[in-house]
């Protein structure tokens, strides 16, 4: 997926924070409310679903072309190639 194209299917999104890959500005358990209708830029947060399926809240990064954590002792990162759908964190805005 270009970083171009990265819009999700859903108009809205209200997810829960699992794990600590995003701390400290988003806790574990913490609700987000993302938006599919904006584009995500540059270090938005966002919420994402990668290939398998998986959710993940990650932080995007156009000059990598990954996804990753704030918290880089927890955090997986994740290509965009392997990314399906995306909206962007509109609240809690960090």
């Amino acid at each position: 997926m270009s970083s171009t194209s990265l819009r999700s299917k859903a108009p809205l999104k209200i997810r829960r924070v699992v794990g600590h890959s995003m701390e400290p500005g988003l806790r574990q358990n913490q609700l987000v409310l993302a938006s599919g209708w904006l584009v995500p830029t540059d270090g938005s947060i966002v919420v994402a679903v990668i290939e398998d399926g998986v959710e993940v809240v990650k932080r995007l990064s156009v000059a990598t072309q990954s996804l990753s954590g704030d918290n880089q002792a927890d955090s997986q990162n994740y290509s965009l190639d392997r990314v399906v759908d995306i909206a962007t964190v509109l609240w809690p805005v960090k």
